[in-house]
């Protein structure tokens, strides 16, 4: 039985009885009992009656495509009123149906940040000028509250005195009591700034009254809509210039490290390698990519507008992933913890539950997440998460629902059912051994701490499903929401503070992910996943691994300190993980 067919009918023993399994983490040493029987229902995967197995076909719901006022809804409206596409194959479908996106299907974002411009006196000839350029302000803006308003130093005197209302009837305050009726007036007056910016920013799209970040949807089921959307696509945005890359200048310390590592043998003087050459130019290619205008900014007033893109991520295996329990993630946590150099986190939500799927963990379960898909990409009304709301008309509200919770069930056990991308099989024993020593190379240089083979019974997983500082270069928007009409203002925005190492860059408190951070992604079948990282920025794995900074900086310049043929090796394994046979998926 091949491992993968064991991993499967392991998945299935869980979920069909009590079922109690010992893990050993290959890569991390780690030795966790647990008992699927005594989890929380919330934190095992979705269970559907046989009922809505035997009626519903949950394939034909992740085919269907959906059109305008679609007769198949129960008293909704069918497709729309926006969408990205009008399936959920339409951007599922490399390597097979279920797979990942290629770029013309990532979904477009557009985020608001409140950053006003800040002015400073030049010394000399007493102007007043701008102090930061566009791109300056949309790295520095958001390292801090992105709703507040960053202090341009101390308050005008009038200020103290209507803060603190003085007479002569009154005890004079203490220096530190007017400091902090200062601070109080300045901060309440601030706020009502916000307030009043985010009225004009609303005027742009509607849910930026209530949240940072919006779906900028591909279509409509409208007229007028194109024109809209050209005009929000359109506005303004300026590319952030392309900066010169230096060719890298590797750590001596690392490339010593690294060649005595591989050799085994003692390293007094690095050798002569043309990584840092190589690299450097696959940065440069990236970023020439970005320029043709996949990352934008603009600024509106106070704010800055920023477009930013998301991939279409691969829904293989999505239900392994959704049956690893919460203390297996937060072991994994703990141990990355202890001295090592990466140091990944669980992804807390507002709730308090651990987040799984997401380019930055951002849903718990693969129930949450499937529905929110339905509603976000494909405009579909589903019990307990509506419908993207009307960018032009705010009061719009469905008649009813496109799908009803059995439908629902159905296409969550059928995505759930959905089996884990394999190992190619080795053509012969020269294949094999090279294949293994590219494996043993990917291993040596470190990608292997954050890309975990093996979670608990999950194997070939490659991923810890943990968040990890990737670096400024990978730096984007945090988590993105749909515009609901009627709902309430968000009113938790996220602390971001810098993120200059791994015990000190993350807050006590965090809901979802810094924008530096992103969930490690399972590389199982990441052979027919390209392009690759959040945006598909990266067209191959070299630019990939290129771009990873951060946390893994470290072991992207080990990498890169191989030899050419190594790293050839090291790209040989990892295109030897390729998508789930389509035969084997038709025939689950």
């Amino acid at each position: 039985m091949e491992i993968s067919q064991i991993t499967q009918w392991a998945f299935r023993l869980k979920h069909s009885a009590a079922f109690g399994a010992v893990a050993v983490f290959g890569t991390v040493g780690l030795t966790i009992a647990t008992n699927a029987a005594d989890e929380p229902a919330q934190q095992r995967s979705p269970t559907v009656s046989a009922t809505a197995k035997s009626t519903i076909d949950g394939a034909e719901i992740f085919a269907r495509e959906w059109i305008p006022g679609d007769t198949r809804s129960h008293g909704g409206d069918g497709l729309g009123p926006v969408f990205n596409d009008s399936s959920c194959v339409a951007c599922h479908n490399q390597g097979g149906t279920g797979g990942a996106g290629p770029a013309s299907k990532n979904v477009d974002i557009v985020t608001a940040f409140h950053a006003p411009q800040q002015q400073q006196r030049h010394q000399q000839a007493g102007q007043i000028s701008l102090t930061r350029t566009l791109p300056d302000i949309v790295f520095q803006s958001v390292f801090g509250n992105l709703d507040s308003v960053p202090q341009q130093g101390p308050p005008e005197p009038d200020v103290a005195q209507q803060a603190t209302a003085e007479d002569a009837s009154q005890k004079p305050l203490s220096p530190a009591e007017r400091a902090a009726a200062e601070q109080k007036f300045s901060a309440e007056r601030q706020l009502k700034q916000v307030e009043a910016d985010r009225k004009n920013l609303a005027k742009l799209h509607p849910g930026f009254a209530f949240a940072n970040s919006v779906v900028l949807h591909k279509g409509a089921t409208f007229a007028g809509y194109e024109n809209w959307r050209s005009q929000m696509a359109g506005m303004q945005f300026g590319v952030q210039s392309v900066s010169r890359v230096d060719v890298q200048t590797f750590d001596p310390q690392v490339l010593a490290a690294t060649e005595e590592h591989l050799s085994g043998q003692p390293q007094k003087k690095p050798q002569a390698n043309n990584g840092g050459i190589v690299m450097a130019q696959l940065k440069q290619q990236v970023q020439m990519a970005r320029q043709r205008g996949m990352n934008t900014s603009s600024r509106q007033g106070n704010f800055v507008i920023t477009k930013s893109q998301r991939n279409t991520t691969a829904l293989f295996g999505a239900g392994l992933i959704d049956s690893i329990p919460t203390e297996v993630l937060e072991a994994l946590e703990k141990d990355q913890a202890t001295g090592r150099v990466v140091s990944g986190r669980v992804a807390r939500l507002k709730d308090g539950s651990a987040g799984r799927f997401g380019w930055k963990s951002q849903k718990s379960r693969l129930s949450d997440f499937v529905m929110t898909a339905c509603a976000v990409e494909v405009g579909l009304n589903v019990p307990n998460h509506p419908q993207a709301g009307h960018p032009q008309k705010a009061d719009y509200v469905p008649a009813g629902l496109d799908l009803n919770q059995a439908q629902c069930d159905a296409l969550i056990n059928y995505i759930s059912d959905l089996p884990a991308p394999p190992q190619r099989k080795f053509g012969n024993e020269v294949d094999e051994g090279y294949i293994k020593g590219g494996h043993a190379l990917f291993a040596k240089v470190g990608c292997a701490d954050c890309h975990v083979e093996k979670v608990r019974e999950v194997a070939g997983i490659f991923s810890d499903l943990l968040l990890h500082d990737m670096g400024g270069e990978l730096g984007d928007t945090g988590s993105y929401d749909v515009f609901i009409p009627n709902s309430t203002p968000d009113g938790e925005v996220l602390q971001l503070t810098g993120l200059s190492g791994p015990a000190s860059r993350i807050p006590t408190k965090v809901t979802g992910a810094t924008r530096q951070e992103w969930r490690t992604p399972a590389l199982w079948g990441v052979r027919d996943s390209a392009p690759y990282l959040h945006d598909g920025r990266a067209e191959n794995l070299d630019q990939a691994i290129a771009m990873h900074g951060g946390e893994s900086a470290r072991s992207t310049q080990k990498f890169f300190a191989l030899s050419d043929a190594e790293r050839f090796q090291v790209i040989s394994f990892l295109k030897s993980l390729v998508a789930p046979d389509p035969q084997v998926a038709a025939a689950k």
